[in-house]
Formats: C-alpha cells, structure tokens, sequence
C-alpha cells in the first residue's frame, strides 16, 4: 500500500500483513459513456436554462435501460461533481446548492404524474372496469362528490374540453377527467397490484443503494399520516390515479416500469453489472445474468 501527498508524491509504501499486493480484477459496467455524457450534459443545460427564465428547479435525473436485459445505460442526476477531483472539490462540493452528492436517479422520490396513467389503462381493462371502448364525456371539473371537485390540466389550461374520451384517447392526450372517472369505478385492490407487478413502489436491484418509495393505498396512508388523516378515501383513490396522493417512485424505478411496459409485462432486474474479469483480462470471473423478477399477464386489449 502506498501513501501519497496531495500532489501524488509516494512518501512510504508498506504491505498488509507482510505480504506483496496483487492487482484486483476488473469491474466493467453497463453504462454507455457517450450516452452518459450526452445525457449529463442536456441535463445540465436544460435546468440551467430554467433557472435563467426564473424556474425553482433544483435538479433532475435521466436513466435509461436496455428493454430486454435490464442493464442501465445512462444514470445522470444533476447538479453533480467531477470525480477525478472529488477529494479537492470536496468542501466546494458540499458549499454548492442543490445538494450535488444526492444521486437524484437512485434516491429523489418524485409523484410520477401522468406517466401512471399507463398501468391505470392496463389495470382498467384488465380488471374489468373498463373496456378499450369504453368512452367518459370529459367535462372539465370531476365533480361527482359534492366538496371534492378536480379539474382536467387541459381545462383548466385552455378552458376547452376534451370531450369524449376513450383509454387510447386519454393517454394520447393525458386526459386527467378520463382517469379521475376510473379512479372511482376500479378497486384498489387491482389498481395497486397491477402498479406494484409493473414494479413502482418496488426495488429494481440494483447494486447501489436506492429508494423504494411507496404506491398510493390505504396501507400507505397509514403508515404516513394520524388520526383522522390516516383514512382512506374516494378522493384519495381519484387524485392517486393520475399519479399524485401518495405516490412516489424514483426516476430508475420509472425507467424500469416503462422497460416492463415494453416487455408486456416482463421485469428484469436493473443491473449496472456486466462483468468481473481477472487484472490480466485473461478469466471471466463473473458475468452478468438477465433476471426476471416478475411477470404481469397483460391482455392484448389493454396493451393493444
């Protein structure tokens, strides 16, 4: 083992134990560097922007994974650091807003928005409650229960009505009134099963540590509230059906979802492994495996 000064000069060299150091193997991941660096680099350009027009935004996350093995092509959280001079960065680093060392892929918790919608149509279908024709005359404001009254973004946006709306339509356009209507028809029970066989709310397996988050249901609700407010309502089940109440995913769990919904319902583990090779290159020690974690039985209807 070496010691060095900050300039790389080696002052005292020793061995462990008395015994000569041997070189390690070789870890090769997943990740494609050109693609990282494209992504890093319009991440950091793009909430730069933002901030320049006045946005609060205090960072972002973009992953990418390969659909048919799970392995992560691109993880990038932005603010970052370099890590070629992490150790003489590192009071800068901390002294920097919006928290450069929180890896916001593997560990920001976010309400998925609109992106749930797709596992709503799958669970709707699937489950009875709707069919692919099923068509609901959006007219702006849901206001079935009286008190609880939720607007359609386009509407509330334009002032214009979508009209009727089937599940193709609704996602075509991301109709919030169309999913407020199947939030109330369809049971919790199919809405949150399908949403954790498509893996939100679940770990992906990757070799870093990450957040699970959690899904919006009534157990959820418990553990996260009191009281009164530990209570599990239509109007929760409603806001959660277009991604919001409860819900909270990460951006690697989202990427993993859509990669399930690509696979018909095929989850692989997410992985950044590809190989361990001897110091020589000369043995494969270990090799990467696709893993299915779960499948989902999605019919053709609702994938269709």
């Amino acid at each position: 083992m070496d010691e060095f000064t900050s300039d790389g000069t080696i002052v005292n060299s020793y061995y462990l134990d008395g015994k000569e150091p041997k070189a390690g193997a070789n870890v090769e991941i997943t990740v494609d560097l050109k693609l990282q660096q494209v992504a890093e680099d319009k991440l950091a350009s793009v909430i730069e922007s933002l901030r320049e027009k006045g946005s609060e935004v205090e960072g972002a996350a973009v992953v990418a994974m390969e659909v048919k093995t799970g392995k992560v092509l691109v993880c990038g959280s932005y603010p970052t650091y370099k890590l070629s001079t992490f150790s003489e960065d590192y009071n800068d680093i901390l002294a920097t807003p919006y928290a450069p060392l929180f890896n916001r892929a593997l560990q920001g918790l976010y309400p998925p928005g609109s992106t749930y919608k797709m596992s709503m149509v799958v669970a709707g279908i699937d489950s009875g409650a709707i069919t692919a024709e099923t068509s609901v005359y959006d007219k702006g404001v849901y206001d079935k229960y009286p008190g609880f009254e939720v607007a359609c973004y386009y509407y509330t946006g334009t002032g214009l009505l979508h009209g009727w709306t089937n599940a193709a339509d609704a996602l075509m356009v991301s109709c919030n009134y169309f999913f407020y209507d199947l939030g109330d028809k369809i049971r919790l029970s199919a809405m949150d099963s399908t949403a954790k066989a498509l893996g939100l709310g679940e770990a992906t397996g990757v070799e870093l540590p990450e957040y699970i988050g959690h899904r919006a249901n009534a157990e959820t609700k418990k553990k996260l509230y009191s009281g009164d407010k530990s209570g599990w309502y239509k109007a929760d089940q409603i806001t959660a059906a277009i991604g919001q109440s409860d819900n909270s995913f990460t951006p690697i769990q989202l990427c993993n979802y859509t990669a399930t919904l690509a696979n018909k319902g095929t989850r692989y583990k997410a992985t950044f492994l590809n190989r361990v090779v001897s110091a020589d290159y000369s043995q494969i020690l270990e090799k990467s495996e696709v893993t299915v974690v779960s499948h989902l039985n999605i019919s053709d209807e609702a994938y269709n």
